[in-house]
């Protein structure tokens, strides 16, 4: 049900959730306070000692993130198989794309789709308030999300040599 229209056929269901799902972050966003600082200013691309920067990413390890994918789990695009049986021939350039991307810090515009699965919350099933998306990613995107999170994770758990007495 929206705006006291109860809709029963699956397509205007799905046109429902869908239009929900895109307008909520207006939504929200329009609640935020107002200002005018240009958003640039954040942007500053000066070092500093408190300043974080990527490592590049190891074919290595763009390599081994491909061989570690599940080939059962759903995939967007190109099926997780197939990406498994070409590793030897894309890791190089997967590798070089994840770099430019962070090296850049602009994420590409394919690895932005997403495939979104409406989840009832266990409330009322005809309100669509009531429902969360569950974002399904394209197995390319998955592997750089993974490989970011490691960065992430070895920037701020480095390594604690112990010492030996």
């Amino acid at each position: 049900m929206r705006d006291n229209i109860i809709y029963v056929d699956k397509q205007s269901i799905c046109d429902q959730l869908n239009n929900h799902f895109i307008n909520v972050g207006n939504g929200l966003a329009d609640k935020l306070p107002k200002h005018d600082i240009d958003p640039s200013v954040y942007l500053d691309r000066t070092m500093t000692a408190n300043s974080f920067m990527f490592r590049g990413i190891c074919p290595t390890e763009v390599y081994d993130e491909i061989m570690s994918l599940k080939i059962d789990k759903s995939a967007l695009d190109i099926p997780r198989k197939c990406i498994k049986h070409t590793a030897n021939h894309i890791y190089e350039a997967l590798s070089m794309v994840f770099n430019q991307s962070l090296l850049q810090g602009i994420f590409p515009e394919n690895f932005k789709i997403s495939k979104v699965t409406p989840i009832d919350n266990g409330d009322e099933e005809m309100d669509s308030f009531n429902y969360r998306p569950i974002s399904s990613l394209s197995a390319l995107t998955r592997i750089f999300e993974k490989l970011v999170c490691k960065l992430f994770e070895q920037a701020w758990n480095p390594i604690r040599v112990p010492i030996w007495l």
